[in-house]
């Protein structure tokens, strides 16, 4: 072989190697990203990226107290030191399930001791979605539910 025909089959060998590890999308040009599915049940229309149901109404007119139990963990400056150097805390107190809320009122606190009043509309495996009371309106937000402390549905 020569060294033209040499070169021509290196290229084809790498385009050949690039082929096997880059994933290829059914629509559209190789290496363009697919459409966006429309999600799970809920959302609205395809593209819009946000479950609908969003509350009519603004959130009850009290602010719930946080469990005294809960309120410890917020209160311990150093609690129990991890390997890194960070803060573990007993996640097996904290109730995670929020299924029980989708569609209600729901108060909650997060770990860095905010608190405020959601409306859950979807809940993932480890996000749950859903719309914020915030400056007298519903505001759509993402919450990681490793962040929620506690929460109570009314």
């Amino acid at each position: 072989m020569n060294k033209d025909q040499n070169n021509r089959a290196d290229s084809s060998w790498e385009s050949m190697r690039y082929q096997q590890f880059v994933p290829r999308f059914p629509s559209g040009t190789p290496g363009q990203r697919p459409s966006e599915p429309s999600g799970p049940p809920g959302f609205g229309s395809p593209g819009q990226g946000r479950p609908s149901g969003q509350p009519s109404s603004p959130p009850p007119g009290f602010t719930p107290q946080l469990p005294r139990e809960e309120q410890q963990l917020l209160s311990e400056p150093s609690g129990f030191r991890g390997p890194f150097g960070g803060t573990i805390i007993n996640l097996r107190r904290r109730p995670r399930d929020l299924r029980g809320c989708l569609n209600r009122f729901t108060y909650i606190w997060l770990f860095n001791g905010n608190n405020f009043w959601f409306y859950p509309v979807v809940i993932g495996r480890n996000i749950v979605e859903g719309f914020r009371w915030r400056r007298n309106r519903w505001e759509y937000e993402r919450i990681n539910i490793n962040r929620i402390l506690f929460h109570l549905c009314y």
